[in-house]
């Protein structure tokens, strides 16, 4: 263990040994402020009080070796929320381990580049508040500012050099190599390729690749989600070797589940659902607890609480009978300003009518999904098991003696790693 002096206070800093088992924590997308962007389900489900609180009970548990965060990272433009947050974590947390990757909105608080500004930072406080051991290190310095964005003025880009962001290791048995989409694949292809070369010395006994994006598109550059990531490293010599133990977990999706799997595993894993709503999936707020002890591979994801389909169904069953009203007064206008559909009875007049309540309803329709997703589902009593997976982790020293309270993602034997780089 190395022992640091911090500003008068002793902070222990211990590392796994190389090839033991690890166990961490892992968020995407938590928000808990509607600061900056319509934070739905931050106040229903209680994020930040209860996450933090879940979050400094686990790491009373002195097995537990690090925490990741997997972008949109709190949802913060001008550092008072991530500073709200580390004010209440504790120092078992902080002196762990800390993964952290870039997201749309670390980048533009908006979400997409399109409506960037001046009072985005591009990920450049983000870069400095959760310091990775980068590859912009190798050129001896800590971070490289090279690209200065008031120079650019360019707000609908990446204003950020992606080194900064890009780093790859191993903790314990495991292997981790994070990333952010926004870069280029032709940059990020070199440093993949070093990766690759890495991990066969290295040997990890398997692998988890982190990013954000789980698909192309509002920030993310072509062929750098984190799917098509995973696909081109099993392309890369030296990574071709790694197959299903090549892991992926991503967020930007506000929903927990298993992404992908094969015949042989499950290998791809979504832990988006945080405080944010979505309109694929019904409202959760969870994380996944990642556990390589005993020669196993495990991951587990803990549901913090759910929201039903409650505020969905009022919303749409609202929404199309008001959208079909206005659509036929709206048709009643139109066909009333013409000549032709004046005449009682006019025929062109009823199929206007009939067309622009049909038009009407579908919209409503579509307009009250989207009011329940966001507005009226937070109304709605939610399911949860807050106290149940608090009270458990206190009882029984931290959440390796919860798991019961999870639901089982990845559980697979630890392969010799001779094995696996043959």
């Amino acid at each position: 263990a190395n022992v640091l002096q911090i500003q008068g206070q002793q902070v222990v800093i211990d590392l796994p040994p190389e090839d033991r088992g690890i166990r961490g924590v892992f968020w995407a997308d938590p928000c808990f402020s509607s600061r900056y962007v319509v934070c739905t389900f931050g106040k229903a489900f209680q994020t930040l009080d209860r996450s933090t609180t879940l979050l400094n009970a686990a790491f009373e548990d002195r097995s537990m070796d690090l925490f990741g965060l997997l972008g949109d990272n709190l949802y913060d433009q001008g550092g008072e929320l991530t500073q709200d947050f580390f004010s209440r974590v504790s120092l078992n947390v902080k002196r762990r381990f800390w993964l952290m990757v870039n997201g749309n909105h670390d980048n533009w608080v908006c979400g997409f580049p399109m409506c960037g500004s001046p009072q985005d930072d591009f990920g450049i406080g983000q870069m400095q508040y959760y310091p990775m051991d980068s590859i912009a290190s190798q050129d001896n310095q800590v971070f490289s500012f090279d690209i200065d964005p008031d120079q650019h003025r360019q707000w609908n880009r990446f204003l950020n050099n992606a080194s900064n962001f890009l780093f790859y290791h191993k903790l314990g048995n495991v292997g981790f190599l994070g990333y952010t989409g926004a870069a280029e694949f032709d940059e990020t292809l070199p440093h993949l390729q070093a990766a690759c070369a890495y991990f066969a010395e290295a040997q990890p006994e398997v692998i988890f690749l982190l990013g954000h994006w789980n698909h192309e598109g509002l920030g993310c550059s072509k062929r750098m989600s984190v799917p098509e990531i995973r696909a081109a490293l099993l392309q890369i010599p030296g990574c071709s070797g790694f197959g299903r133990r090549l892991k992926y977990m991503d967020g930007h999706k506000h929903c927990n589940y298993i992404q992908a799997k094969d015949e042989e595993s499950n290998y791809g894993f979504m832990i988006g659902g945080h405080g944010m709503a979505d309109v694929m999936c019904a409202p959760q707020y969870g994380f996944a607890y990642l556990d390589t002890t005993n020669d196993r591979i495990r991951l587990f994801y803990f549901e913090v609480s759910h929201s039903g389909i409650g505020g969905l169904l009022v919303g749409t069953a609202l929404g199309v009978p008001l959208g079909a009203l206005l659509g036929a007064l709206l048709g009643k206008c139109i066909s009333g300003m013409s000549a032709a559909c004046r005449n009682p009875g006019s025929r062109r007049k009823s199929l206007a009518m009939l067309s622009c309540g049909v038009l009407g309803a579908l919209l409503g329709g579509i307009a009250g999904y989207l009011l329940g997703v966001y507005y009226l589902s937070p109304i709605f009593p939610s399911q949860d098991r807050y106290h149940d997976i608090l009270g458990c982790v206190q009882a029984n020293g931290g959440l390796h003696g919860c798991t019961h309270l999870a639901q089982q993602w990845l559980n697979e034997a630890v392969e010799p790693s001779e094995r696996l780089w043959m």
